[in-house]
């Protein structure tokens, strides 16, 4: 964690969100997750065996947050609250946003100022070794398009592999969280959903966006209570160059882990009615199963090289100037749209 935000972890600032939103943090796990921050190995006597596995590369972790709803709100704190350092000690990791986030005036500076770097090769790769541990939320603006406070069934996007890459290249845990409430929070007004498609599609990033919440048009969060579920980490084996393969497998691995999450709580959640589909389907993969896979796979070194970094996250949002440009003035456009229509028809509190 890196800017204001490291002064900022565990304060009780970040009590107020999680009592708004009524948050219950739970960890669905007994495994003991190794602290992100490497110390020195002592110069008296012999290190322990879990300092010599931080130096060696251990204790990296890559977090999911699922899902994504309208705004990944309890993503950009959840880490940040003291119950959070009561259960995960030592790990603190970096949320990663849409590079487009980083463009908008006076956001980019907050987001910097508080830490938050880009989902980007290059923001992830720098994020993951120097604080090695990352937040982000693997279905991204596809994810988004899903979302629907009113609807009992919840979809998650599987189809971006990037950070699964990054994930078997760095020998970095894959750790699966589930926000239970966290669609219930904010909606977006009912564009068609072929426009928001074309324009994540053709612009990683949906401007057909006004969000609504408690507040009618004003665009204030529900104070749903959101349930967080942290689950056990999946361990990866170091692969420089991962087949398709092993993608598939580390992926159905993922989701599946996912779906057992949700499964377990959904009850003690408040949401038994729910139900969670994965879009595409992913064939499920026992824990079992992937240990025998696990298994099949030599200790090999830790693969942290230019190479590897070069490599990684070629599916996960890239933004050149261009791409940049025309969001931009796109967004204005779409922001004028809605004070034209909403602020003439009195519906834009003054």
């Amino acid at each position: 964690m890196l800017g204001l935000g490291a002064q900022l972890v565990g304060h009780g600032f970040f009590n107020l969100p999680a009592r708004y939103f009524q948050l219950r943090l739970i960890r669905d796990c007994k495994e003991t997750f190794m602290p992100t921050a490497a110390e020195p190995l002592p110069t008296d006597g012999a290190p322990t065996e879990a300092q010599l596995e931080t130096q060696l590369g251990g204790g990296k972790y890559i977090f999911g947050f699922h899902p994504h709803g309208i705004v990944p709100m309890t993503c950009g704190w959840v880490h940040m609250t003291p119950q959070w350092q009561q259960l995960f000690p030592g790990v603190q990791p970096v949320p990663l946003v849409s590079s487009i986030m980083h463009t908008i005036p006076l956001m980019r500076d907050v987001l910097q100022w508080c830490g938050v770097c880009e989902v980007t090769k290059t923001g992830f790769l720098q994020s993951l070794e120097r604080a090695r541990a990352v937040l982000l939320v693997p279905g991204g603006q596809q994810e988004m398009l899903f979302s629907n406070s009113g609807s009992t069934c919840i979809k998650l996007y599987s189809a971006h592999c990037g950070f699964l890459r990054i994930a078997l290249q760095t020998r970095s845990d894959l750790v699966p969280v589930f926000a239970f409430g966290e669609t219930q929070i904010l909606d977006n007004l009912n564009f068609p959903i072929t426009w928001q498609r074309w324009f994540v599609k053709k612009m990683r990033i949906n401007v057909l966006v006004y969000v609504l919440g408690g507040g009618g048009l004003v665009p204030i969060p529900r104070p749903n209570q959101v349930s967080v579920v942290v689950g056990k980490p999946i361990k990866v084996p170091a692969v420089d160059q991962p087949s398709a393969e092993l993608l598939v497998l580390l992926q159905r691995r993922y989701f599946t882990a996912i779906q057992e999450l949700f499964d377990k709580h959904k009850d003690e959640a408040g949401h038994a009615t729910h139900t969670l589909e994965v879009e595409p389907d992913v064939e499920p993969l026992t824990h079992k199963e992937w240990e025998a896979i696990l298994a099949s796979y030599a200790d090999r070194d830790d693969p942290d090289s230019a190479a590897a970094t070069t490599r990684a996250l070629d599916d996960i949002y890239k933004s050149g100037w261009v791409h940049v440009f025309v969001v931009t003035i796109v967004s204005f456009l779409v922001l004028a749209a809605y004070l034209t229509v909403y602020g003439g028809a009195g519906l834009i509190p003054k």
